[in-house]
Order: C-alpha cells, then structure tokens, then sequence
C-alpha cells in the first residue's frame, strides 16, 4: 500500500510538472498586499511557473535575476501604499536594457515612484509621460479590435489619484482602456524588440472576479504569445486583403503548392527594414522553384501599407493585415519581424523570431524543399506499387 501511496504521488508530480504554464516573474514590494495576492493567485491557479521578486527583501534591484526571464515575461506591481514597491533610477536603467533585449513586460502602477523617476531613461525610452488624475470612482472601457481590452467595461472602486499615461505623439503607443472621465488608463506598445503593456490601475479596483481574471487572461497572453513550436500545423486567422476584401491566412494559401516564407512585418519597423533586401534576394532566386512568400503587416491600415508598397516596388509578393493583431498573438511573435518556414501541408518547419541571415533562411528553404521533394516522390512510388498490385 506505502508503495502505491508512493507510485500515485510521483505520477501526480510529474502531471502537474507536465501542464504547468509558462514561466513568469512577479515583481512586487510586499507579498502581503491585496493586489499581490489578487495576481498571484491568478497565475498559480492558472499554472504559471511564478518566480516572486520582494523588492523589501532585496538591498538592490535583483537585475541578474530577472535578466533570466526577458524571453519570457516580467509582471511589475508598483503601488503607492507601498514605497519599497517603487521604481528607482537603477531599475530605470535596467528596463531600457531589458525591454531593448526583446523583453516582454506587463505594468500595474498607481504611481512609479518619487518625482525623478518620471524623467529617467525608462519612460523617455518606452515613449511615453504621466500626468496626475483624480478618479471618483467610474467605469473603463475598452476599444474595439483590441486583444487585451476589447469588451471591457466596468466600474472601478477606487477613489483618489492616479497616473494618466500620456504616449509620446511618434511613440507607436495604443491607448487600449481610458476611464469615462477622458483619462488614458491604459496602453500597449509592440517595437521591433519589445512588448510593453501598462496599466495605471490597480487590480483591485476591479472588484469583478470574473471580468477581472478574463482581462488578466488576455493581458499576460498577448505579453507570452501563443505557444507554437516546429511540426506544429500553422494557426488560422483572418487577414485584410489590400483591396479591402476579408479572407484567412490558410484560405490565401489554399491554392498554393509551394512552401510558404511568412513574415510579420510592420512599416514602422526597422529590424523589417533591415530584413527586406534579404527577403527580396531569397523571393528572387526561389519564385519560380515552388517557394512562395506572403507577408502578414500588424495593425496598420490599407493606406499605410499601400503607400509603403510604393515605396518598396522589390517586395512583390502579397501582402494583408492582421487588423487586431490576432494573427502575431496565434505565432507568439513578441517582436517583428517574426518569419516563419512552411512546408506544403502547412506545417512549420523554421522559426524565427528578429533579424535573421539571408544565407540562414536559404539553407532552411532548400531543407523543406528536399524535404518535400521527397514526400512526393514517396506518394508517387506508393501509388505505382498500388497500382502493380492490381
């Protein structure tokens, strides 16, 4: 019986190890406040690997440490109630490089801290100011396509002084929840290194377990994007065709026999700007050895993309929009360009993520195309086989 007892234990340790979710830090200044408890609790019952940070419990911002965690994501809890929560000049410093490295961070803050720190490196680099707001109370409201916010609506109890969070006008920003008194509550940026999402609010003032912890879901998401791994069949989405049309990204490659070269891309990006001469090479050499090359911009809108168009003539191959963005989320692209190999049954067979080497990419095209060209071979001999049989 001890031995059962112990058998069914180990099988329960290593099914829990198995369905545990992502890895996540938090980052706090006492485990014992309410909105600490509201997040952790959120993330065990959901099986995140949660890594605590108690800044009272450190003499110094633990850099190294949450370093560790730059390719995954950083919650960061500031509140003003509790001062050793609060953002110094240090930790200012240490988010620029982090977020510059392809970081990926959420932020809740009443407040960021003392005044200097709302004119150290951090907030200048991310792009954005902060200007006091009294709330009394009142609702937030989401926008529409947005994959955080869209359906939020809900009253807040809260009653004082917060942050507005004012985006630089270049900043690239969206401003996804504002308060029905006009203020910016709560925005969201993705660079061509980074995902930023900051909150002014706290969660508890949103008292709606259920609208909160949907909004929870959604946020720490769109920071992780979608896990997809090679051999894994490519996701669905719908895309906006140039010419205003709606379509998916699977029924645009229906018809197409080829291996497929996807990127995600933006026309503010300059790591895609850096990737588009290679992009062109490799569509120039393979067009016509059944390879085809499709582009997925995020978020922008057909004006926008096709002036850019104009102004790249060499990037001939089709492009659409993922207009909400759901399209980067179901890759898990967290930084642009996000390129993806796919071979004729759909499946992904290369991913990349950044910048990637011309002569890396055409490596991997003639790997998927051997790999192919050996699938058909394979069918057609099977067939004659059957065939002789009969």
């Amino acid at each position: 019986m001890k031995l059962l007892k112990f058998y069914l234990f180990s099988f329960f340790l290593l099914l829990s190890s198995c369905v545990a979710g992502p890895k996540v830090a938090l980052v706090t200044g006492d485990q014992l406040s309410k909105n600490f408890q509201i997040l952790n609790e959120y993330l065990t019952k959901k099986k995140y690997k949660v890594t605590v940070f108690d800044l009272s419990k450190y003499d110094s911002f633990p850099e190294q440490e949450v370093t560790k965690f730059e390719r995954s994501l950083v919650i960061r809890l500031i509140e003003k109630d509790v001062k050793s929560s609060y953002m110094t000049n240090v930790e200012s410093d240490f988010w620029q490089i982090f977020l510059s490295t392809r970081g990926s961070l959420v932020l809740f803050g009443d407040t960021l801290g003392d005044a200097p720190i709302y004119t150290s490196l951090f907030p200048d680099y991310v792009g954005f100011q902060n200007k006091k707001v009294a709330l009394n109370n009142g609702k937030i409201k989401g926008v529409e396509k947005d994959l955080i916010s869209e359906g939020l609506d809900v009253s807040l109890d809260f009653n004082g002084v917060t942050d507005e969070v004012l985006p630089f006008s270049n900043a690239e920003f969206d401003n996804i929840i504002t308060h029905d008194n006009g203020a910016v509550l709560g925005v969201k940026k993705r660079s061509c290194s980074y995902k930023m999402s900051y909150f002014s609010f706290l969660p508890s003032w949103i008292t709606d377990a259920k609208v909160r912890n949907s909004f929870f879901e959604k946020t720490f998401d769109w920071g992780l994007g979608f896990s997809l791994g090679v051999d894994m069949d490519a996701p669905d989405f719908p895309v906006l065709k140039l010419d205003g049309t709606e379509s998916t990204l699977l029924k645009e490659f229906k018809d197409l026999q080829n291996v497929v070269v996807l990127e995600f891309m933006a026309t503010w990006c300059s790591s895609c700007k850096t990737q588009l001469p290679r992009m062109v090479n490799l569509y120039n050499k393979y067009k016509d050895k059944s390879v085809s090359f499709y582009n997925v911009n995020y978020k922008e809108n057909i004006q926008k993309v096709s002036a850019y168009l104009k102004e790249h003539p060499e990037l001939e191959w089709p492009v659409s929009i993922t207009e909400n963005g759901l399209g980067t989320k179901k890759f898990g692209v967290k930084s642009l360009p996000g390129i993806f190999i796919l071979d004729r049954g759909r499946r992904v067979k290369y991913i990349h993520k950044g910048i990637v080497s011309q002569e890396q990419l055409d490596s991997e095209i003639q790997t998927v195309l051997k790999e192919n060209n050996f699938s058909i071979l394979y069918k057609k001999l099977d067939r004659v086989s059957k065939s002789a049989k009969h």
